[in-house]
């Protein structure tokens, strides 16, 4: 309800002239006026929700909602406007890579039911963090062996890099080629066991820890002959595919397990 700007300042002095503090407005914009002046009051909390842990748990919580309006378990009820709603009519499940949120009334984007965020695995999470840093061989054997062992379609990469030897030599020009840096002809042939590196190594790769999703991407093995270091680079594109591959298949199950719910991408 909206007051004209005279009713609401013959409201304001009738709170200043009264002994007893008054509250005028709701929600988001309370005020209270007191003799002494006005005080913004914070808005009351939002409702919410019951936070689930994964995402299989999130879709039992609205298949259960859902199901409490079969049969008339829960019969229509008449809301503030006159009309009568059944409960958990026109349900929304908005993912997005940050959250999933579950709303039975999605007229009220405070009050969702239930709320799921995904959590970055811990490859992926070395993927966003330091696959831009070079790595000396010893550390990338390492990396691949404990840090990223669950990726690896196959173990014999670590072997290859591991028969990799470089020997320094500075004489020759410059030449680029395979991915990776030289100064000079000469520097290729003094290191053994480069031409046995692909360029592109295929992975697999669960991008959130609780959502049971595998996909595979494309990554770069960058090797740089004048600092022997290497960097492990997803291919363009190729990281953004994948998320958006593993949200389009949790809105895809939601709505097929579910079939009186919306699934959206997005966030509520």
């Amino acid at each position: 309800m909206s007051l004209k700007p005279e009713a609401l300042e013959r409201l304001i002095e009738i709170a200043r002239e009264s002994n007893d503090p008054t509250i005028i407005g709701s929600g988001k914009g309370r005020i209270l006026f007191t003799k002494e002046g006005k005080f913004e009051i914070p808005p009351e909390p939002v409702k919410q929700g019951r936070k689930i842990h994964t995402f299989e748990s999130f879709q039992r919580i609205v298949a259960v909602e859902l199901s409490s309006t079969v049969a008339g378990k829960k019969p229509a009820k008449e809301d503030a406007n006159g009309v009568f709603r059944v409960p958990n009519e026109g349900s929304c499940v908005y993912v997005s890579d940050k959250r999933f949120v579950y709303l039975s009334d999605p007229s009220d984007p405070y009050g969702f039911e239930a709320v799921f965020f995904p959590v970055p695995s811990v490859e992926a999470m070395w993927f966003s963090a330091e696959s831009k840093n070079a790595m000396d061989q010893k550390i990338l054997i390492r990396t691949l062996r404990i840090t990223l062992s669950r990726c690896l379609l196959s173990k014999d990469i670590v072997s290859l890099i591991r028969n990799v030897k470089f020997k320094a030599d500075t004489s020759g020009e410059s030449d680029l080629q395979h991915g990776r840096q030289s100064i000079s002809r000469s520097i290729i042939k003094e290191v053994k066991g480069l031409d046995t590196i692909p360029e592109t190594l295929t992975i697999q790769i669960k991008p959130f820890e609780n959502i049971n999703i595998i996909k595979r991407v494309q990554i770069a093995i960058e090797i740089d002959e004048n600092t022997e270091t290497f960097k492990l680079t997803p291919l363009p594109g190729e990281w953004d595919r994948m998320i958006d591959e593993v949200l389009n298949e949790c809105v895809a199950s939601v709505m097929q397990a579910n079939e009186r719910v919306l699934a959206l991408r997005g966030d509520a």
